[in-house]
């Protein structure tokens, strides 16, 4: 970043010079507080003018500039931001002699003072960085060209300026009980806030103050196995967020920062309180600050039953929405399925992409192998038996849904993506696939989700539930018997999406330490397990080629 700061009273301290030039000319009692704005009211207050106060000031900032000190930390504070890479500035309204004594030249002072106080120098902050302006609209003027991202000043009438940049986050410094501006009260909070603004973002943080008084104290990436970055940032108050940052791809157009927002918009709408609140979204530089949940996201095969109940009243409430909103003016879900032709044709598109994907890369030389010799052979093996169940009904591969039949979807649904903070208390996140979808596929994903926590019992439960929320729809019966097999077929590709141009690096976006090679490894393990657990189900010859039926 480029941090701006002021010199007077932000980098040198006079209070104590003041203070000891006034009592030495017997200006104030010596019982006035050692505070540089408290001697110059006791002075105008006791004399009625401040002619002695400019006296003290021409002294002051001249040949007593010495008798000042850094405020406690600052050179720590500067050194660790020039570190860490950060570009400093220093501009402060000096005028070039006094008013009061025209013979003190009060620029030679300050930039004497600030050399042999080790600020200005090759290895800090360059002479070539330091600009003392005449007045404060050149002040303003040079803060706002320099193209500052940080100001620092102890002054509310700069950072309060009509000009001053708005894109420049200003840090008052010091304490004024009468300030209303943002402040930091030493030079130590000040390093830790330009630090947390630093791991947040410019944008970000300006973001943040549309929803929260007072800068951030902390912000802490959180490792995770998913596409985006995700950032727990804490308030003054204590209080969390969550600050997510969307991959994007010229490999994936779809705006999933924008989906999500609006889907947990919509909830807030219809008063569906377990999902994170929504705070503020910028689609330019896609991330968005939301109500950090508390709970573990370790729902496991454990709490199946808890689980599937949520999952129910969860997806019974999409649904109602779906049945009392205004659905035409909303967006399908990604990937949504239309038809039956819709099923087909993703799994040759996902197949296509990781066929272009193991070409391109050496290291995906077993996944090639595997796609080539094990999975074209069951996928050829499900086609010939869904498109004989689609001409037993009677059906065409090419007839669209009917709007009854779908549902408002996070087409990602599961206790993989489900917060457990009580017994029965789940919250659920991740809406960047949301949308209108067949419901069908809501449903036939959570059979075959590959982190498999939900019991085969929970999950025809919830099938079973759910079909009596709709009124027993024959419509779904017959296609949920014709899909689930296809859903199926394209999970082993899920899995190994991470073949696909583009996936590994949103995995890198999000997680930076991830290792790729056990990545691809454990990918492909887990697709050949699945796929041989779908050979044994079909070798019985049973309703379906990749789930039990319900009594076994």
């Amino acid at each position: 970043m480029r941090i701006g700061i002021d010199f007077d009273n932000t980098i040198i301290n006079y209070h104590h010079v003041f203070h000891s030039l006034a009592c030495e000319f017997s200006y104030i009692s010596v019982d006035t507080p050692k505070d540089k704005e408290q001697v110059k009211q006791a002075i105008i207050a006791h004399y009625g003018n401040d002619l002695h106060w400019q006296e003290l000031q021409s002294i002051a900032y001249g040949k007593a500039i010495f008798q000042a000190e850094a405020f406690e930390g600052v050179l720590v504070a500067l050194e660790s931001l020039k570190t860490k890479g950060h570009e400093l500035f220093i501009v402060s309204h000096k005028s070039v002699a006094s008013h009061y004594d025209p013979t003190v030249q009060l620029r030679e002072y300050a930039l004497d003072w600030l050399t042999k106080n080790f600020i200005v120098n090759e290895a800090l902050i360059h002479d070539s960085s330091l600009f003392f302006l005449e007045n404060l609209e050149d002040k303003i003027s040079t803060i706002t060209s320099l193209d500052l991202d940080i100001f620092i000043d102890d002054l509310d009438l700069v950072i309060l300026h009509p000009n001053f940049p708005k894109k420049t986050i200003a840090i008052g410094f010091g304490e004024n009980k009468l300030s209303t501006v943002e402040r930091c009260h030493d030079w130590q909070q000040c390093l830790q806030t330009c630090l947390v603004i630093s791991s947040l973002g410019i944008n970000e943080t300006q973001s943040w103050f549309s929803f929260e008084k007072g800068f951030p104290l902390t912000a802490n990436a959180l490792t995770r196995h998913g596409n985006n970055q995700i950032v727990e940032v804490v308030s003054q108050r204590s209080k969390k967020y969550i600050l997510k940052r969307y991959f994007s791809s010229e490999f994936d157009s779809r705006n999933r920062g924008e989906t999500e927002f609006e889907a947990l918009k919509l909830f807030c709408e219809h008063e569906i309180n377990n999902t994170p609140y929504p705070y503020v979204f910028d689609n330019i530089n896609q991330y968005a600050f939301y109500q950090y949940i508390e709970g573990s996201n370790q729902v496991s095969v454990e709490h199946s039953v808890e689980s599937a109940k949520a999952i129910t009243q969860f997806i019974t409430q999409l649904k109602n929405i779906h049945q009392t909103a205004d659905t035409l003016v909303m967006d399908q879900a990604s990937d949504a399925r239309n038809t039956l032709a819709d099923y087909f044709d993703k799994i040759e598109s996902r197949l296509k992409l990781i066929e272009i994907g193991c070409d391109q890369n050496l290291a995906l030389t077993d996944v090639e192998i595997f796609i080539k010799e094990d999975f074209c052979l069951f996928k050829q093996q499900v086609f010939t038996h869904v498109r004989q169940k689609i001409k037993q009904f009677s059906l065409s591969d090419k007839q669209g849904f009917s709007s009854h039949s779908k549902t408002l979807s996070p087409s990602d649904l599961g206790p993989h993506n489900m917060l457990k903070s009580g017994d029965d208390d789940f919250s659920f996140i991740d809406f960047e696939y949301f949308g209108l979808d067949d419901a069908c596929k809501m449903i036939a994903d959570l059979f075959h989700h590959a982190q498999r926590r939900l019991s085969e019992k929970s999950k025809w439960t919830i099938y079973h539930e759910y079909l009596a929320h709709i009124g027993g729809n024959d419509e779904f019966v017959k296609r949920f018997d014709i899909v689930i097999d296809l859903i199926g077929l394209e999970w082993i590709l899920i899995v190994l999406n991470i073949a696909a141009p583009g996936t590994i690096e949103r995995r890198v976006f999000a997680n930076n330490h991830l290792d790729v090679g056990q990545l691809i490894t454990e990918r492909l393990a887990l697709a050949t397990n699945m796929l041989q657990g779908f050979n044994d189900i079909a070798d019985k010859s049973g309703q379906y080629l990749t789930i039990n039926c319900e009594s076994e």
